[in-house]
């Protein structure tokens, strides 16, 4: 039972995820930093992020497996892992880029997927030589994003949204070691990379 729980909570916070979750918080909480984008727009945004950091790369991902170039799509082997890992950052890359570039609706959008690059950039070359745990590293991130919009989007209440980041962040290091798929440190260490990359990116330039 145990087990099943610690599955159920890595896929449904799974690392891809992650961005999409950001926004829905976002979006239900502090709704002001989507600002100029209108309310009837920000749910075909929502369909355009699912799409471009969870359909894209998890379609990727499951090809890369299909031709026997991962050993599974949870990327447990460390050897296996730098391919996706540049793939992702090309995805996520692209994705700031356009929301930059291209659309120009909103600063905070560009900075959460420019701090997401930067984030699997640095697992990317940590992985080189030591395998870190990716779902604690993205927990991270999402509640050092949320840390941050409580800082700096004084008007809009992120209690309840900082707890759910706290929690959440807790109940995906649990998981990743019931799993027995990470040691301690590498849970540890991917947390905090996580939260001190996207939290610094989006103080320094938001």
């Amino acid at each position: 039972m145990k087990d099943r729980l610690a599955h159920l909570l890595s896929t449904v916070f799974h690392p891809l995820i992650m961005p999409t979750w950001l926004f829905l918080l976002i979006q239900g909480f502090a709704s002001d930093a989507l600002q100029p984008i209108s309310t009837g727009s920000r749910l075909r945004l929502l369909g355009l992020i699912f799409l471009m950091t969870v359909v894209i790369p998890g379609l990727t991902l499951a090809m890369l497996r299909l031709s026997s170039l991962i050993h599974d799509i949870n990327l447990e082997r460390r050897r296996e892992r730098l391919m996706p890992f540049l793939l992702a950052i090309f995805f996520y890359g692209l994705t700031a880029w356009m929301f930059y570039e291209k659309l120009h609706l909103n600063n905070l959008i560009f900075l959460v997927f420019a701090g997401l690059t930067a984030l699997l950039a640095i697992l990317a070359a940590i992985t080189l030589f030591w395998k870190v745990s990716v779902h604690s590293a993205a927990a991270g991130g999402l509640a050092g994003a949320v840390a941050v919009m409580q800082m700096k989007v004084p008007d809009n209440d992120l209690f309840y949204p900082m707890a759910f980041a706290i929690v959440m962040a807790g109940a995906v290091m649990s998981s990743r070691l019931r799993l027995n798929v990470h040691t301690p440190g590498q849970v540890y260490t991917g947390v905090l990379i996580g939260f001190a990359v996207c939290f610094a990116t989006l103080y320094l330039f938001y």
